[in-house]
């Protein structure tokens, strides 16, 4: 498997693996995690966001440490258009030099894209900065 592509998505490389632990939903993914009432297209988003960038970015300081943290202090969508965080996303090379950020244009289609936009406009207004307490 050392010569595994990026590409495959269900292998998840555990770059310095110190121990594997079975938990509950809400312990594992805490304050990433959409609240209980949100839309479908949310909870896909969510569903989305846990597969393919929770590996590298967090929300709510839950999640990599690679990659920017997207919800507090600031959520991105309070700053980025939904145009350019689609691009963005689709192919980060054509926004960053050097980006370590994969390209998705052949990964997510537009539902797709419409549904983790949805997760993080969402998780806007349920920031956690820290220890299960709310942003101010």
């Amino acid at each position: 498997m050392a010569n595994q592509s990026h590409d495959d998505w269900t292998f998840v490389w555990p770059y310095q693996l110190i121990r594997i632990t079975i938990e509950p939903f809400t312990p594992a993914f805490g304050a990433a995690a959409p609240p209980g009432t949100v839309a479908t297209a949310t909870r896909k988003g969510f569903d989305l966001f846990r597969t393919y960038c929770l590996r590298c970015h967090s929300v709510n300081l839950v999640g990599g440490e690679l990659a920017p943290e997207l919800n507090v202090p600031r959520n991105i969508t309070e700053y980025w258009s939904p145009d350019h965080l689609r691009a963005f996303i689709l192919d980060p090379a054509t926004y960053r030099a050097r980006s370590k950020m994969p390209d998705f244009k052949d990964t997510l289609s537009e539902a797709d894209l419409d549904a983790v936009l949805a997760y993080l406009r969402e998780m806007a207004d349920h920031k956690v900065c820290g220890a299960e307490t709310a942003c101010e």
